[in-house]
């Protein structure tokens, strides 16, 4: 094992994100922790990884079914101790990519994904549109552009048609771990789910 840095899941299990092992992988696990962080670093009012992940999933099903677990779990390896990094801190953390590739595709053994499958640009593509419909609806005018201005998004009326969630954006803690438990159960997750979530 290259490094001893472990984290306890909500299952009692310990995690080694240096050196993950897909039998340690539950859906629970990363349920219950994306659904308790909040995107953008805490600086809108609470939006769970969680919703997000089950918004960019039904947009996702709209085009390709078979891509609907992978894109649920493709911020995954924030719910296994990478917690949800803003982008531009991300980009001045250097081992953080190595981390997150090696803990998701541990995600992709542990759900009988494809190799990279959690990368597919119908997925990016979903997750930049969820990203600037969260910009617009969830932030005050920035500072100075973002970069994303020039993306498609989800206006607020057509949210609740185009992703089959809730039309608000910013739902409790236990529905968007509930919403993601049933969407990974609808979307094919093999992995049984317990009774610990």
């Amino acid at each position: 094992m290259e490094h001893k840095a472990w984290i306890q899941l909500r299952s009692g299990r310990a995690f080694y994100p240096a050196d993950p092992d897909p039998a340690l992988i539950t859906i629970e696990d990363v349920a219950f922790a994306l659904s308790n962080l909040c995107r953008f670093g805490g600086h809108v009012e609470f939006y769970s990884v969680a919703e997000h992940s089950v918004r960019v999933a039904a947009l996702v099903a709209a085009q390709d079914t078979a891509l609907t677990l992978a894109a649920l779990l493709h911020d995954a390896s924030e719910g296994l101790g990478l917690v949800d990094v803003p982008k531009p801190v991300k980009v001045l953390l250097p081992d953080y990519d190595r981390l997150e590739a090696g803990v998701m595709r541990a995600v992709e053994v542990a759900f009988g994904l494809a190799p990279q499958a959690c990368d597919h640009p119908l997925i990016k593509q979903a997750d930049m549109m969820m990203l600037e419909t969260e910009r617009r609806l969830l932030h005050c005018a920035p500072p100075q552009p973002w970069g994303t201005e020039h993306l498609n998004y989800v206006g607020q009326e057509e949210l609740s048609v185009q992703t089959g969630v809730a039309p608000r954006l910013g739902v409790s803690s236990r529905a968007a771990r509930w919403a993601f438990l049933d969407a990974a159960v609808r979307y094919g997750s093999r992995r049984a789910l317990t009774s610990c979530a």
